[in-house]
């Protein structure tokens, strides 16, 4: 499957809380496969953003050891265009659908179906 960067990066956090869940072990092992696929890009797209943190920011007066990201400076719109440019990059990786159970055994908020609407499927439903 082709993805964006930018479309892994915003899965962290929606597959982090979705595999808090109780689910069935089918759905739950494909998660778990999921998360583990993702993982790799995930740790190159946050190692080249905390370079273009170290590149571009600027140490903050209240904590010297610690490098941000200052809106309105020159440095926040070199960050801000290399990071589009990093989050737009496609790859492509192997993964298989994971199906959800439509029983109502779960609850799942639909802004999170929304950013997994790629990787998962509802038994019995639409996408």
């Amino acid at each position: 499957m082709k993805l964006t960067n930018g479309e892994i990066f915003l899965t962290r956090e929606s597959l982090a809380t979705l595999m808090e869940q109780k689910l069935p072990l089918k759905a739950a092992y494909g998660l778990a496969q999921l998360s583990v696929k993702l993982e790799p890009q995930l740790k190159v797209i946050d190692e080249v953003r905390k370079g273009l943190i170290r590149t571009y920011g600027e140490s903050d007066p209240d904590r010297p050891r610690q490098i941000r990201i200052v809106p309105g400076s020159e440095g926040f719109e070199k960050f801000a265009a290399e990071m589009n440019e990093l989050l737009a990059q496609e790859v492509e990786i192997v993964i298989k659908q994971v199906e959800l159970p439509e029983d109502g055994s779960i609850e799942v908020e639909p802004k999170i179906l929304a950013i997994l609407s790629k990787f998962i499927t509802v038994k019995g439903g639409a996408k």
